[in-house]
């Protein structure tokens, strides 16, 4: 490649003169080729007006997964390294400038995976051809970064929002599948004895219906308890609630979490023991091959679970398992301390309300007293004059009417008095 020992500011590290040197040229562009090739940046020299590549260095071949040879004289284009949009706002940018720094471009390898890039380039002439020399930095992990910490910061600002409780869930759970992409996701609870799922997303009405508890029962029905009286929970979610992991296993973290990028390759090469537990194997016969099972943990211990599904194999990676594994933690802080205040709140309205009632009991208490005391001789005299057989009829019968109606007040003081307590 006759670049002309042009020496050009570039961020891969190599800090050369920009003019053309011309007393030993050949030996000077021998060792900007050596420094060129061993640049930890993907660089790639190219023709102007049609993205015709004369050049690349090593890191540039490994970042593309195009081998050298069908790299070299063909275009960026034609290989559908850059879509149309992307070329255009390149060519412009050095047209127009003469060199650009640090610009965000999306970049297609040969797999046809598309991924962010940062470039800087420069215009050189080359045999009287405009060319630009581009340096590419792969920028997916620090893209990926940004979008976990506002996922991050979106969770928490919903957590600690004023919505109830199953609205926030609800948020919380359609951000994390739309940051996933996963097929399924759930969030399992704990509820009296068991975890059911408080919300799902993307599950068969069968599946929630077959899984939604967890607790094992004995074949007469009776719910199965551990030594220590705690309730026995089934399945991989059970092994994940109550902390049944080995980290020696590939499967488990030391967070305590379970993930496998293929449930049929688990389940053919480990058993039952390795598992932890007997496992229902439903979210393999339904066809999920990565499957993830993330606690959500407090002060008090793990209160529930994230769940994701996916038919798809190698869906996780341990970075992005570490990620889930930070985002539940923090999930589970809040969601521990909104329980509390919740279950805090339902004592004090209870309390309220026994106060309320003890309140109105003395009340009735009193009330009751005040009636039953001048009702005793209207009741007594009533009675003793209806027995008169020296009174007329009619008045004795006015007299009857007198003694049950005071017979019936003085059954309603006796159950206020009841109510009193």
């Amino acid at each position: 490649m006759a670049l002309q020992s042009y020496y050009l500011p570039l961020r891969c590290g190599i800090s050369l003169p920009g003019r053309l040197v011309k007393e030993n040229a050949m030996a000077i562009e021998d060792k900007f080729l050596k420094l060129f090739h061993a640049s930890p940046e993907a660089i790639l020299v190219t023709e102007l007006a049609n993205g015709k590549i004369v050049e690349v260095n090593d890191h540039f071949v490994n970042f593309s997964g195009f081998t050298r040879d069908e790299l070299l004289g063909h275009s960026v284009l034609d290989l559908e390294m850059y879509d149309f949009e992307g070329r255009n706002k390149f060519i412009s940018l050095l047209n127009n400038h003469g060199s650009f720094s640090d610009i965000e471009f999306t970049l297609t390898n040969k797999s046809r995976k598309t991924f962010p890039v940062l470039a800087s380039a420069e215009l050189i002439e080359i045999s009287g051809k405009p060319h630009a020399i581009t340096v590419l930095q792969d920028i997916t992990e620090r893209k990926q970064k940004e979008i976990q910490d506002k996922l991050y910061l979106d969770i928490l600002t919903i957590l600690n929002g004023s919505d109830e409780l199953p609205v926030k869930i609800h948020q919380v759970l359609t951000l994390i599948k739309e940051f996933s992409g996963f097929e399924a996701v759930g969030i399992r609870l704990h509820e009296g004895d068991d975890y059911p799922y408080y919300e799902t997303q993307g599950f068969p009405d069968k599946h929630i219906s077959l899984e939604n508890r967890l607790c094992a029962y004995a074949t007469s029905g009776k719910l199965l308890r551990d030594q220590n009286g705690n309730p026995v929970l089934e399945c991989m979610c059970g092994n994940i609630i109550c902390g049944r992991v080995d980290p020696n296993q590939p499967f488990f973290t030391k967070g305590g979490s379970f993930w496998t990028n293929s449930t049929n390759a688990l389940l053919a090469s480990t058993t039952e023991e390795d598992r932890q537990a007997r496992t229902r194997n439903r979210c393999n016969g339904e066809g999920y091959e990565s499957v993830a099972l993330i606690p959500f943990r407090s002060q008090q211990g793990n209160i529930g679970l994230l769940q994701l599904n996916d038919s798809r194999s190698n869906m996780f990676n341990p970075d992005l398992i570490s990620f889930y594994e930070k985002l539940a933690l923090a999930i589970g802080n809040v969601l521990a301390r909104v329980k509390t205040e919740e279950e805090n709140r339902k004592l004090r309205y209870k309390n309220e309300i026994a106060s309320r009632l003890a309140s109105v009991g003395e009340m009735a208490a009193g009330i009751a007293h005040e009636i039953n005391n001048p009702l005793t001789p209207v009741l007594g005299s009533s009675d003793y004059l209806a027995r008169r057989t020296d009174l007329p009829e009619d008045i004795r019968q006015d007299l009857h009417v007198i003694a049950d109606g005071a017979k019936r007040a003085g059954d309603i003081i006796r159950r206020m008095l009841v109510f009193a307590g």
